[in-house]
């Protein structure tokens, strides 16, 4: 898994990533990183998986 996986599913569901902290904080939490692209391929799968199951704060959807 690439961090494109993550940028194509969070632009389908409206989710901000580029940059933002709400995002970055989130991730952090998860996988101990802000940047998609120091993470290793499991992390970004955590990443994924929560993103594709609603396993995700609602404040991360852009105007939510």
């Amino acid at each position: 898994m690439k961090p494109i996986a993550i940028h194509r599913i969070a632009n389908t569901m409206d989710i901000s990533w580029d940059g933002d902290k709400n995002f970055m904080d989130w991730c952090e939490t998860i996988v101990g990183k802000r940047h998609l692209d120091d993470m290793s391929e499991p992390e970004l799968i955590m990443i994924y998986t929560r993103l594709k199951n609603g396993k995700f704060p609602q404040y991360l959807i852009k105007n939510g």
